[in-house]
């Protein structure tokens, strides 16, 4: 089995703050093995995403941007009994 997908999640932050327009994507793909008795499972997962971050908040301060890239790999063996 072959599979593959994207995501995007929204901003979870009211409209107005910082971080109003920080939201995340991903990626995923993956590779399977079935058999009556068992499986295995091999996948790769992403996520981007930026956020803005300040320490105090004042106006003349720039806010640090962070951007994130974050990556997963599995593996799943399982037996069905």
């Amino acid at each position: 089995y072959f599979r593959g997908g994207l995501r995007h999640y929204g901003s979870t932050f009211r409209a107005g703050t910082l971080n109003e327009k920080s939201d995340y994507s991903g990626y995923s793909a993956g590779i399977g093995y079935r058999q009556p008795g068992f499986f295995v499972d091999f996948s790769y997962s992403g996520l981007i995403s930026s956020d803005n971050y300040l320490m105090y908040p004042d106006a003349w301060l720039d806010p640090a941007v962070i951007d994130t890239r974050d990556s997963f790999i599995t593996a799943t063996v399982g037996l069905k009994f």
